[in-house]
């Protein structure tokens, strides 16, 4: 639904770095660092807490897969973007006040790209957020990505919190319950 301010996704290697620098975050990361987008990492080994694109997965990709035999990627390609196109148009969601997908960008100012936009996969990056929800672990730590552990404080054991990297500034601020409790500083 246009650009969003926050895209939410899990720890895919891909997502958040490669063997070879496991602190350079992948494309996609870097394109929504260019675009403003604060890129939201859920706990490692809780899918749960994307469960609603897993359950929308199912929707496009049972039928999709099921019931088709495909002969190329091609077909793929053609089948999926259909099967969205549908998706769109029919379903509707209690959280779109009961429109469908595309019910509700007609109804909606949308965040679109810039006119002639093209994407900087520079690195490290100059702008942006990147946040981490973690729990912290019985000795008061957290680990966001890389390998990179920050102590949170041991009042925090077993309590979620919320690291944000604030590119521009180069520190890490860490929250609960949405108070800051700790800033460090932090480079790529």
């Amino acid at each position: 639904v246009g650009l969003p301010d926050l895209l939410q996704i899990d720890n895919g290697l891909e997502l958040r770095g490669n063997f070879r620098n496991l602190r350079r975050f992948g494309k996609l990361v870097r394109l929504c660092l260019d675009l403003n987008v604060e890129v939201l990492f859920v706990p490692p080994d809780e899918p749960w807490r994307m469960g609603y694109i897993e359950s929308y997965n199912n929707v496009i990709q049972g039928p999709l897969i099921r019931d088709q035999e495909f002969k190329n990627l091609a077909q793929v390609r053609r089948e999926a973007c259909r099967s969205y196109q549908v998706a769109n148009r029919v379903n509707r969601y209690e959280e779109l006040g009961g429109l469908s997908p595309d019910e509700f960008c007609a109804r909606q100012t949308l965040r679109q790209l810039p006119e002639g936009y093209q994407p900087n996969f520079d690195w490290p990056p100059h702008k942006g957020r990147i946040s981490f929800i973690r729990l912290v672990s019985k000795n008061g730590n957290i680990t966001t990505h890389g390998g990179d552990k920050f102590f949170v404080g041991k009042r925090y054991r077993y309590e979620y919190v919320k690291a944000t990297i604030v590119i521009a500034k180069q520190i890490i601020r860490i929250y609960y319950e949405g108070d800051v409790i700790k800033e460090l500083p932090y480079e790529f």
